[in-house]
């Protein structure tokens, strides 16, 4: 990647060598001149290559041109080129390291390293630090003379190291990173004092290592999943490239570069949440609400302890927002929960005690309980209004309501079946009652029908109203009472707009029943084969399509359809953008320039005067 982060040069099989702006799209250098190798080294800049065409030599040449710089001797093991493109580090089978001067060939310095077992070799970004790994691996300081002349290598190591397997410095050449031979943690060394700093413990030993300056990037060469530990913390987040990992960057403007051993290259940029970011193994997820600002509060927990990634013990809640890999709160609870609902305004959550028939009312933000309610039946159906005033409690004896503020109960209504769903929203509190009932069929004998009643809990009084007609299979009130959905299929889903007069007209949808946007609005709807669908409920139209995991369902959709979460059983969670005026964004801190040039803007729009293409240009 160049300095800049606008050119990626790659090289590969075959051998090809591919320069690509990112900008534009464009490729600005196609080289596929079939050319056998046995290892290649790009200098940081791109513009430099080492390349060993047989077993016993290595050429560095100009990228784009056929000069040849240097030709060296090569046993077969490990070489590195300096980030300048001026030294060459050979790993030899017999006698470690030694570094070179690609223009004159003589020998800059050998290390003190008589053993080595691995080709792993690492430049600091400055090119003042050479990294070796092996038996008698170290961190060697190279000393610059002026214009280039007089460089040597220091002969004693800055930094003793141990059977390294994998290395990589930070991009302010600050820290090293080693992963050691048989060993689940990597270490971290800071450079050149070689103090140590607290490592982290890995899923399985690590092949490649990639570091950035707020994270750690950490995969194995035959593994797809490439994990992304923060730095001074414990929490972890997942990658998928789909095909196992063979290269691995991580720039200083926070953007992940993978190659897979399919030839596939790929880009996701970290310095916001949820672009592609997978969250893994968070527990079992019992609440989860997402802000129209993409702030992620959810009660987690507990998880399988053999799963990888930090998986809490105990329920907690967790609070994540959009520029944080980590949770930016972590509280745990005191006692376990059988059930948790946050409000629909999310400033409310509601946790059902495990321990007694005690239910606790939280602040969202930091935790605090406000309100504990008693003698609440275990298994109750709970639901909290959107500005978090009122909580409704329903069981198959009756529905009651609290004022939360007071804490005074407002309404104790008897009801006759099981509760399936409950809302208090701003447009209608309903509760929606299921019973179970022996049906004659013809001559065949009978067999067992549920039978489906919405009560209207503002007007308890009044008779509920029989849902029989509408065929309703696992339904689920909107969150601001205006909407009744359920899905009469697999691949289905039905809604109808709930009022005095019962439930109507009803509306057919495609896909499985996922969530509601905060405001009722909207509906994400699951096909089942990895990909979620979101409908505006008032136009009735979609308003977008989004692929993930074929595990993965949708579990928070947020005011105003902005951001998407879907999570899998095991706690894993992707944060989608939705929102035009996101997505713009995300493209604009993606960019190194915000106007196109007079020739792209011709090329890309058209013969008008050229515009900025970003807010705020420079």
């Amino acid at each position: 990647m160049s300095t800049d982060g606008r050119i990626l040069t790659a090289g590969g099989g075959g051998l090809r060598i591919l320069r690509w702006d990112l900008v534009s799209g464009e490729t600005l250098l196609a080289d596929n001149r079939p050319r056998s190798h046995h290892g290649l080294s790009l200098s940081a800049d791109g513009d430099y290559l080492a390349l060993a065409p047989t077993l016993d030599r290595i050429e560095v040449q100009q990228i784009g041109s056929d000069k040849r710089l240097g030709s060296f001797f090569h046993d077969g093991r490990g070489f590195a080129l300096s980030p300048d493109g001026r030294l060459l580090a050979v790993n030899r089978r017999l006698g470690g390291v030694r570094l070179l001067d690609v223009a004159s060939g003589e020998r800059v310095g050998d290390p003190e390293q008589r053993l080595t077992n691995s080709s792993v070799l690492a430049f600091s970004p400055d090119g003042s630090y050479l990294a070796a790994g092996g038996l008698d691996a170290g961190v060697w300081r190279i000393r610059k003379g002026r214009q280039g002349a007089d460089t040597r290598l220091r002969r004693r190591p800055t930094i003793g190291l141990r059977r390294s397997s994998a290395l990589a410095f930070s991009p302010d050449g600050g820290f090293l990173v080693e992963a050691r031979d048989t060993e689940m943690d990597f270490h971290v060394h800071e450079v050149p004092s070689g103090v140590e700093h607290p490592g982290v413990r890995l899923g399985g030993e690590a092949d490649l290592i990639a570091t950035g300056p707020q994270a750690w990037l950490i995969a194995r060469a035959d593994s797809s999943r490439i994990e992304i530990a923060e730095r001074g913390t414990d929490h972890r987040a997942v990658i998928d490239l789909g095909q196992p990992v063979n290269r691995l960057m991580f720039t200083a403007r926070e953007w992940v570069i993978a190659a897979g051993q399919l030839g596939d290259i790929r880009v996701w940029r970290l310095d916001r949440f949820g672009r592609r970011i997978e969250l893994s193994n968070q527990g079992e997820i019992l609440a989860l609400h997402l802000s129209g600002e993409g702030d992620l509060v959810g009660v987690v927990g507990p998880a399988d302890p053999n799963a990888s990634g930090p998986a809490p013990s105990a329920p907690r809640l967790r609070h994540w927002r959009p520029d944080t890999l980590g949770p930016v709160q972590d509280l745990p609870l005191a006692s376990a929960v059988t059930a948790a609902e946050t409000s629909s305004g999310g400033g409310t959550l509601v946790l059902a005690d495990a321990a007694g028939d005690r239910v606790r009312i939280r602040n969202a933000a930091d935790g605090v309980i406000r309100r504990e309610i008693d003698n609440i039946p275990d298994g109750a159906l709970l639901a909290t209004s959107p500005d978090g005033r009122h909580l409704a409690a329903a069981d198959t004896a009756k529905v009651r309501v609290w004022d939360l503020e007071t804490g005074e109960p407002i309404l104790d209504h008897l009801v006759a079946g099981e509760p399936v769903t409950l809302v208090l929203g701003d447009e209608g509190w309903w509760l929606v009652t299921m019973r179970k009932e022996r049906v004659q069929v013809g001559t065949r004998g009978d067999r067992q029908q549920s039978r489906y009643s919405l009560i209207d809990l503002r007007d308890p009084g009044t008779p509920a109203l029989a849902l029989d007609d509408l065929g309703l299979r696992e339904p689920r009130l909107g969150p601001r009472g205006r909407y009744l959905a359920w899905r009469p299929t697999e691949r289905s889903t039905r809604l109808c707009a709930l009022g005095n007069r019962g439930c109507g007209p009803v509306r057919g949808l495609d896909g499985r029943l996922g969530a509601f946007s905060a405001d009722g609005r909207f509906l994400a709807l699951d096909d089942g084969r990895g990909a979620t669908a979101v409908w505006d409920l008032e136009s009735q139209l979609p308003v977008a399509r989004l692929d993930h995991p074929s595990d993965m369902t949708p579990r928070a959709l947020s005011n105003g359809a902005r951001f998407l979460a879907v999570a899998d059983a095991r706690g894993a969670l992707i944060v989608f953008a939705l929102d035009p005026r996101d997505l713009l964004a995300e493209a604009c801190t993606r960019l190194p320039r915000s106007r196109l040039t007079r020739e792209e803007w011709d090329r890309y729009v058209g013969h008008s005067a050229p515009q900025p293409t970003c807010p705020n240009p420079d």
